[in-house]
């Protein structure tokens, strides 16, 4: 190739006018001003308590016991102490 048939990149390279490439548009991309994306308006955040009854908040065993939940008879389970009886 000849001088004079050469064209400057966008990296500060020369070459071929048919090699030649456009700098690709992901070099333009800028970050978005996050003052400007801002909810029109919001709500303070309140106090909201959601009661989940867990299995061992459904037993009549006083500390783990929750209100709404209990049944009665029903006796809590230990994880670490699996059940002997298995019939």
């Amino acid at each position: 190739m000849k001088a004079g048939e050469a064209v400057q990149n966008w990296q500060g390279t020369w070459r071929h006018v048919k090699c030649n490439e456009p700098r690709p548009a992901q070099d333009f991309v800028h970050a978005i001003n996050t003052k400007e994306m801002q909810v029109p308006f919001s709500q303070k955040a309140g106090s909201t308590f959601a009661q989940i009854c867990t299995f061992n908040g459904m037993s009549a065993v006083p500390g783990y016991a929750l209100p709404g939940c209990m049944l009665p008879g029903r006796t809590m389970v230990d994880p670490l102490d699996p059940p002997t009886d298995l019939g």
